[in-house]
């Protein structure tokens, strides 16, 4: 009869750890990163794609003067962060019936060109 032996990247004893490649964690880490950058990436191409598409068949007083695309090329991160503070704070109360007064410090008329939808989701995320 025949047997059954765990193969390179199958676990067991086969030399080079999770995906054959070294290190388990290490390998799982940059698969990961390579992965959720990629996915970023071709969100983003995307998103401008079609926010370019729709820019360019509006019509000239219905075209943002400030945006090109999905970036905003007078993006306040103080707004951003407030906003994204803000979403925050409703989700947490909803969810445990409280949340945590967070104060956001800076300058509301510095502004630069940027994406909002992101600089909104990190922030969102670590608060």
């Amino acid at each position: 009869a025949g047997s059954v032996r765990a193969g390179p990247g199958a676990g067991g004893d086969a030399p080079g750890g999770l995906l054959g490649l070294g290190e388990p964690e290490h390998d799982l880490h940059d698969f990961l990163d390579t992965f959720f950058m990629s996915r970023i990436a071709l969100r983003f191409l995307a998103g401008n794609h079609v926010a370019l598409f729709e820019q360019a068949q509006a019509t000239e007083a219905d075209r943002p003067t400030d945006r090109i695309g999905l970036i905003h090329t007078r993006c306040s991160p103080v707004q951003v962060v407030t906003h994204a503070v803000e979403d925050a704070r409703t989700l947490c109360s909803r969810e445990y019936g409280d949340a945590p007064t967070v104060v956001v410090h800076g300058n509301p008329r510095l502004t630069f060109a940027y994406v909002p939808s992101h600089l909104h989701h990190m922030v969102f995320e670590l608060v």
